[in-house]
């Protein structure tokens, strides 16, 4: 968009400044995914769970993808590949549900924000260490490393320090990654458990619900009851005979 055109939006009453904002965003976030420069940076301005869902898949992606280009530390790489296709099966599970739910808010689960964004500084560490490992930019750091040592007099066997730091940020990277698979396994395990527990509820209740129905309509079915309270209407007697029978009939009242 323009310059011409973002200021002609600005001023249209129909756009507010959020529209604006993700616009420029969603922009943004298309160079993010290739650039390795900054990864995700700009994502927490996201509001809407599957496109945010679907940055954190491509970078993951990315991730996987440069492991081809890296020279050193391959065996401890591999190991952060593991956990970052793990970490990407469990976003694109999420993002799925989110795309068939009939939810018109599709908003992340709240157990699941805050290892995202911790997710987000795990991605961003990985990939300039990837980068840090790659040969044009290895080589180019260790000869910059050994002209400095040089021109200080310094032995050049201090360019292991060098690679120590280097293998020590992989490590950390690898640990970050597992640590976050931990987590997102525990906090999906536990939401699960919540939404199932829902569920069986929601089923109690509509089971209680039929069976007071069903009870209340076959009360309502039955025939009133006799009782003592509901004393039978006779005819008076108006002979002897007749007041004898009707004594007879009082006494077969009564032991009903």
């Amino acid at each position: 968009m323009s310059r011409d055109a973002e200021a002609s939006t600005a001023g249209a009453p129909g756009i507010s400044r959020m529209t604006q904002t993700n616009s420029r965003s969603a922009r943004d976030l298309k160079g993010v995914v290739g650039s390795g420069v900054e990864i995700l940076g700009v994502v927490a301005a996201v509001t809407q769970a599957v496109p945010y869902l679907g940055i954190i898949s491509g970078s993951l992606t990315e991730i996987i993808k440069i492991y081809n280009e890296v020279d050193k530390f391959k065996s401890e790489w591999r190991s952060v590949l593991d956990d970052v296709s793990r970490l990407k099966t469990i976003v694109d599970t999420v993002r799925d549900e989110l795309n068939r739910s009939r939810d018109e808010d599709k908003r992340l689960p709240p157990g699941l924000v805050e290892p995202l964004e911790e997710l987000e500084k795990c991605i961003s560490e990985t990939r300039r260490t990837m980068d840090n490992c790659k040969p044009d930019v290895a080589e180019g750091l260790q000869r910059k490393h050994l002209g400095r040592l040089k021109a200080r007099g310094l032995r050049v066997a201090r360019v292991v320090l060098n690679r120590k730091d280097l293998l020590d940020s992989v490590n950390r990277c690898r640990a970050n990654m597992s640590t976050m698979l931990h987590v997102f396994n525990a906090r999906l395990n536990v939401s699960h458990a919540f939404a199932l527990d829902h569920q069986l509820q929601r089923f109690d209740n509509i089971i209680v619900a039929s069976v007071d129905s069903e009870e209340n309509r076959a009360m309502a079915s039955l025939p009133p009851l006799l009782t003592q309270s509901t004393p039978l209407a006779l005819p008076k007697p108006s002979s002897a005979m007749e007041l004898a029978n009707h004594q007879r009939q009082l006494s077969a009242c009564r032991c009903l």
